[in-house]
């Protein structure tokens, strides 16, 4: 069927065709974006907890290693210093 086109009837089909691929590429490029876009929240919520949780755990090891450290505290304090 192709053999029996005339040279503009081929441009054409190609103008059609070369259309065709430019929309499929705009839509895939909005998708990449929106993409892109979702990978960008996903890191600044994990920047965001990987504070927090820094922060929390943090302060638990500076409770746990006051009240590791209280009985010498406690000692030192109530000792008899002759």
């Amino acid at each position: 069927m192709s053999d029996k086109l005339t040279v503009p009837e081929r441009i054409t089909a190609l103008e059609v065709r070369v259309e065709d691929v430019v929309e499929m590429n705009a839509i895939e490029t909005e998708k990449l974006e929106e993409i892109s876009k979702t990978v960008q929240r996903i890191e600044q919520e994990m920047s965001r907890y990987k504070g927090w949780i820094g922060g929390l755990l943090f302060a638990i090891s500076c409770i746990l290693a006051f009240i590791k450290t209280l009985p010498l505290l406690i000692g030192a304090f109530f000792t008899n210093k002759n």
